[in-house]
Formats: C-alpha cells, structure tokens, sequence
C-alpha cells in the first residue's frame, strides 16, 4: 500500500491524510486500517485498474499451460503481453518464464478486472505457479482486488450469455474479438509455430481491449467491491 501511495501526489497526500484523520476509535487510520477500509469508500484514492486475460492450451492447468498473457492499464494504451517460445518448451520450462514476468508486473496495480477470472485465469494462475514453485510471488487474499466481468454480466444483466462477446453484442459494443481457427490451435499445440504463437497473442491482446470496452460501459452499474483474488 505504501509503495502505490507514494507514486503519484495525491497519494502522497492521501499518505498524509491517514495519518491526520481519526476514526471510531480516536485511533488513525493508517493505524486502524480496518476501520479506513469499513468507513472511507474504495475510490478515496483513484486506483490503478490493469485488464488481465490469458491463453492456455488446456482448460485445466495440470494438463496445459499458460501460452500468453496481457494486461492492458485503465487510462493507457500499451498492452504488457507475453508469449511461451519454442525455446521454452525445447528446455521444458513452458511458461514459467512468462509467469515470472506475469506476476512482476501485475504488482503495478491495484485491481485486476477478468473475465471469467475468478473460475479460470487466477486459479490456472495460481496452479501454474505453485507447479514451479514461485507462487511467493503471487497476490495472497487481500494484497490484489479483483473484478470479474462475468459475474458482473450475471448478477446486472439479462442477457442469453454471459460470454464477453456476446455481453459486446447485446450492448452494442464494437466486437473486435478474434475467433482461433482448430487448424491454428493445432499448430500451435504441436509445433509452436511462431506465426501460430502470434497470433494467439493478437487474439489475446483483442481480448483485453474488448474487455476493458465492456467494463467502461457497465462501470456506473457496478461497485468496485474489495474481494481479492
């Protein structure tokens, strides 16, 4: 919380501002940080919000892996992104690679939106990094809150499916998303092809764009609740 306090000003100010105001208790709030978090709304300090999606050649993380991940930040343009090479599986490290990379960056923010995250991405996440033992890198409860989109679709919407294209078709949302070809897939899984690899990652990148587009429009819907991931 320190570290992302004093980036910017107004957190600095805000670092400030904990320690000068005083809750319930007389006591401050950096001091009894429980109270901050029951009385003072999450949007006190503006936070940073980064798009998370990946790709991974199985559903279920002890039989696949991560092929590619990108996080797109709220309010930027440049997508962090990475892509398992072929050198990485000639050396039978997969993706722990671009996991370790995954889980450096995912600490410039303080919310992580998904879709379907909460059942899919994080928990293969998770998986894929406890398997190479670098999982004291990943967020414990309560250090990274998470949304995810698909339960917000579920829970605000009444729509035929709650799949993030059709959310951008039912509310007319430009549909970018890009639809993976078996014959790219296939190559992918048996050759790891370089142009198969990238485009994985094009269709990865498209995904986090579309999502970031749903979340904008549904945003004054919603209320940034503190679960973690």
């Amino acid at each position: 919380q320190v570290r992302t306090l004093l980036d910017t000003e107004e957190g600095r100010e805000h670092l400030i501002w904990l320690h000068e105001n005083k809750c319930k208790h007389s006591m401050d709030y950096w001091s009894h940080w429980g109270c901050y978090e029951k009385e003072c709304p999450i949007s006190k300090i503006e936070e940073k919000i980064g798009f998370l999606d990946i790709e991974a050649s199985n559903l279920k993380a002890d039989f696949g892996v991560v092929l590619s991940w990108c996080i797109l930040p709220r309010g930027g343009k440049a997508i962090r992104s990475g892509v398992i090479s072929k050198l990485d599986v000639a050396r039978q490290v997969y993706d722990k690679r671009i996991i370790e990379d995954l889980l450096k960056v995912i600490w410039l923010y303080d919310r992580l939106v998904t879709h379907y995250g909460a059942r899919f991405d994080i928990p293969f996440l998770r998986t894929r990094a406890i398997r190479w033992r670098i999982d004291d890198k990943f967020p414990k409860p309560g250090q990274l809150y998470h949304t995810d989109m698909w339960r917000v679709s579920k829970d605000k919407l009444c729509i035929s499916s709650n799949r993030q294209d059709a959310i951008s078709r039912a509310l007319v949302v430009p549909d970018i998303k890009t639809r993976i070809h078996p014959d790219i897939w296939l190559d992918v899984q048996m050759r790891q092809s370089k142009s198969g690899l990238n485009y994985i990652l094009d269709h990865n990148k498209k995904d986090v764009i579309q999502l970031k587009n749903n979340f904008e429009l549904l945003l004054p819907h919603l209320r940034l609740t503190k679960a973690s991931i």
